[in-house]
């Protein structure tokens, strides 16, 4: 009874929880003040099941009667695994978003056990699903045009000083249109009043200063894309041991050596030597020097991605190579 009494005070501390997110950052309307609560919706089908809670496909009573993703979090849990503050942060950094890119927090409530946060649909799953439903990897073309939309988002966090420290497949879905919608925020860190230290993220996706919790910027980002550009390309992340069948985690992060993207491939069908570069450059042990670190050369200028319009890009005006 205390434990949830406490995650409700310390949720109710950083905002008013039972309305629209739009009363903290945005302009609502009308029909918005309506959703206030899990009535306004119908869940349908449970999509996903995390530690502290699940996620429901659900359509809403009213307004459009459109589907949303909603997360559901137990207060219990969140208290005894001592997870209060990511709940918090979380629905804080995804208010502050609006990136063609990310996912829209459209409401955040809770009641008595439960905390929810009501999100964008994406009918379209996640890239770790769809590589299982291909039943093949991503060509070069493919593999650059989700990096280049992954490295937009990237981009909008960074620029609001946050930090994802979670990259995945898993983590990057595909939205009703066929664009690329970062989602689960629950590791994300606002560095703007207080550095990151926690060690934290997905073991294959880590940086090396990562699993130290020292010097944490937004260049771990960009070592996790590096190993999902890896991942879609060659269908492991790149320290990967084949023989052990596992994360080799001492070569990652004393040797970073790892079979290049065309070693792999060999003569038959073998990706641009630029992709290769791009990988190398993204996968560099200090995080002064990897490609997209702070103050650094950025990704959008390496010539893996030299075509890209960025501007239609971000206009989502580039079509999808898969709907």
């Amino acid at each position: 009874m205390g434990s949830v009494a406490s995650v409700s005070a310390e949720c109710r501390a950083a905002a008013d929880a039972d309305v629209g997110v739009g009363s903290v950052e945005r302009q609502i309307d009308d029909d918005d003040i309506e959703v206030r609560g899990l009535h306004a919706f119908t869940l349908e089908k449970k999509v996903g099941q995390g530690a502290f809670g699940c996620v429901w496909r659900a359509r809403r009573k009213h307004q459009d009667g459109g589907l949303v993703a909603i997360k559901v979090q137990d207060k219990d849990h969140i208290s005894q695994h001592g997870q209060a503050s990511h709940v918090i942060a979380e629905r804080n950094i995804l208010s502050r978003l609006q990136c063609p890119f990310i996912v829209q927090l459209l409401y955040a409530f809770q009641n008595h056990e439960h905390v929810y946060l009501v999100l964008t649909w994406a009918s379209g799953g996640d890239l770790f699903s769809l590589m299982g439903r291909m039943n093949r990897l991503f060509s070069e073309t493919e593999a650059q045009f989700y990096s280049a939309e992954i490295t937009c988002a990237l981009d909008h966090l960074h620029n609001h000083n946050i930090i994802f420290r979670d990259l995945k497949p898993e983590n990057v879905l595909l939205g009703d249109d066929g664009h690329v919608l970062l989602t689960d925020f629950g590791l994300a860190k606002d560095v703007r009043k207080e550095l990151a230290r926690s060690i934290c993220g997905t073991p294959e996706f880590m940086a090396p200063e990562a699993w130290t919790g020292c010097n944490i910027s937004a260049s771990i980002d960009m070592w996790a894309l590096g190993c999902l550009v890896y991942l879609m390309m060659v269908g492991v992340t790149p320290f990967f041991d084949p023989e052990k069948r596992r994360y080799d985690r001492t070569r990652a992060l004393r040797e970073g050596a790892y079979r290049t993207i065309s070693t792999v491939f060999g003569v038959k069908d073998p990706p641009s030597s630029d992709a290769d570069d791009f990988v190398a450059a993204l996968l560099r042990i200090d995080p002064v020097d990897r490609l997209g670190a702070p103050g650094g050369i950025k990704v959008a200028t390496h010539s893996w991605l030299v075509a890209v319009d960025w501007v239609a890009l971000r206009e989502k005006r580039v079509a999808p190579p898969m709907l």
